[in-house]
Protein backbone atom coordinates (compact mmCIF):
# COMPACT_ATOMS: atom_id res chain seq x y z
CA UNK A 1 0.00 0.00 0.00
CA UNK A 2 1.26 3.55 -0.46
CA UNK A 3 0.92 6.05 1.55
CA UNK A 4 -0.98 9.84 0.63
CA UNK A 5 -0.64 12.72 1.34
CA UNK A 6 -3.16 15.35 1.23
CA UNK A 7 -2.87 19.24 1.70
CA UNK A 8 -6.44 21.15 2.32
CA UNK A 9 -6.40 25.12 2.06
CA UNK A 10 -8.62 26.67 4.04
CA UNK A 11 -9.19 30.12 2.96
CA UNK A 12 -11.50 32.97 4.23
CA UNK A 13 -15.27 33.03 2.76
CA UNK A 14 -16.15 35.41 0.49
CA UNK A 15 -18.61 37.69 1.94
CA UNK A 16 -21.84 37.68 -0.45
CA UNK A 17 -23.21 41.27 -1.39
CA UNK A 18 -26.71 42.12 -1.08
CA UNK A 19 -28.58 41.59 -4.88
CA UNK A 20 -25.43 40.38 -6.26
CA UNK A 21 -26.23 38.91 -9.05
CA UNK A 22 -29.73 39.88 -9.38
CA UNK A 23 -31.02 41.96 -12.65
CA UNK A 24 -32.94 44.80 -12.40
CA UNK A 25 -36.98 44.49 -13.04
CA UNK A 26 -39.33 47.12 -13.65
CA UNK A 27 -43.03 46.25 -14.23
CA UNK A 28 -46.13 48.29 -16.04
CA UNK A 29 -49.68 47.83 -17.15
CA UNK A 30 -50.15 45.82 -20.53
CA UNK A 31 -50.46 48.53 -22.87
CA UNK A 32 -51.85 46.61 -25.55
CA UNK A 33 -54.93 45.16 -23.11
CA UNK A 34 -55.19 48.19 -20.90
CA UNK A 35 -53.72 46.16 -17.98
CA UNK A 36 -57.15 43.77 -17.92
CA UNK A 37 -55.33 40.53 -19.11
CA UNK A 38 -57.95 39.62 -22.12
CA UNK A 39 -57.06 39.73 -25.74
CA UNK A 40 -58.95 43.13 -27.27
CA UNK A 41 -60.46 40.65 -29.96
CA UNK A 42 -61.99 38.01 -27.65
CA UNK A 43 -66.12 38.18 -26.83
CA UNK A 44 -67.66 38.49 -23.94
CA UNK A 45 -68.84 34.56 -23.96
CA UNK A 46 -64.99 33.18 -24.83
CA UNK A 47 -62.28 35.58 -23.42
CA UNK A 48 -59.07 34.86 -24.27
CA UNK A 49 -55.78 35.65 -22.78
CA UNK A 50 -53.82 38.52 -24.05
CA UNK A 51 -50.93 37.78 -26.58
CA UNK A 52 -48.73 40.58 -25.24
CA UNK A 53 -48.67 39.90 -21.65
CA UNK A 54 -50.05 36.29 -21.61
CA UNK A 55 -53.00 37.38 -19.52
CA UNK A 56 -51.29 39.04 -16.75
CA UNK A 57 -52.23 42.31 -17.26
CA UNK A 58 -48.48 43.56 -16.85
CA UNK A 59 -45.28 43.11 -17.95
CA UNK A 60 -42.13 42.84 -16.32
CA UNK A 61 -38.79 43.86 -18.18
CA UNK A 62 -35.63 42.86 -17.18
CA UNK A 63 -34.24 46.22 -17.33
CA UNK A 64 -34.02 49.52 -14.53
CA UNK A 65 -37.75 51.59 -15.31
CA UNK A 66 -35.44 54.53 -16.17
CA UNK A 67 -34.18 52.80 -19.40
CA UNK A 68 -37.56 52.49 -20.68
CA UNK A 69 -39.18 55.18 -22.64
CA UNK A 70 -42.50 55.08 -24.74
CA UNK A 71 -42.59 53.81 -28.01
CA UNK A 72 -42.86 55.79 -30.97
CA UNK A 73 -43.93 53.73 -33.34
CA UNK A 74 -47.15 53.27 -31.27
CA UNK A 75 -46.97 56.03 -29.65
CA UNK A 76 -46.98 53.72 -26.38
CA UNK A 77 -50.50 52.27 -27.10
CA UNK A 78 -49.12 48.70 -27.83
CA UNK A 79 -51.24 48.25 -31.24
CA UNK A 80 -49.88 48.61 -34.41
CA UNK A 81 -50.91 52.11 -36.21
CA UNK A 82 -51.03 50.88 -39.46
CA UNK A 83 -53.55 48.02 -39.64
CA UNK A 84 -56.84 49.86 -38.55
CA UNK A 85 -58.58 52.66 -36.80
CA UNK A 86 -59.71 49.66 -33.94
CA UNK A 87 -56.21 48.10 -34.39
CA UNK A 88 -56.16 44.03 -32.97
CA UNK A 89 -52.51 43.40 -34.47
CA UNK A 90 -49.54 43.74 -31.98
CA UNK A 91 -47.26 47.06 -32.24
CA UNK A 92 -44.18 45.44 -34.86
CA UNK A 93 -41.41 47.72 -32.57
CA UNK A 94 -42.60 47.26 -29.24
CA UNK A 95 -44.23 43.99 -29.30
CA UNK A 96 -47.76 45.34 -27.46
CA UNK A 97 -46.01 46.40 -24.48
CA UNK A 98 -45.98 50.27 -25.34
CA UNK A 99 -42.52 50.90 -24.01
CA UNK A 100 -39.05 50.00 -25.19
CA UNK A 101 -35.52 50.46 -24.40
CA UNK A 102 -33.67 53.37 -24.40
Amino acid sequence: MSDYEVNIRAGKPRPRRRGAGRRPECTFPCAFCEGTGKDPESSFISTKPCRACKGKGTITENVNCNNLIECNFCKGRGRDPDSSLISTELCRVCKGKGKIKK
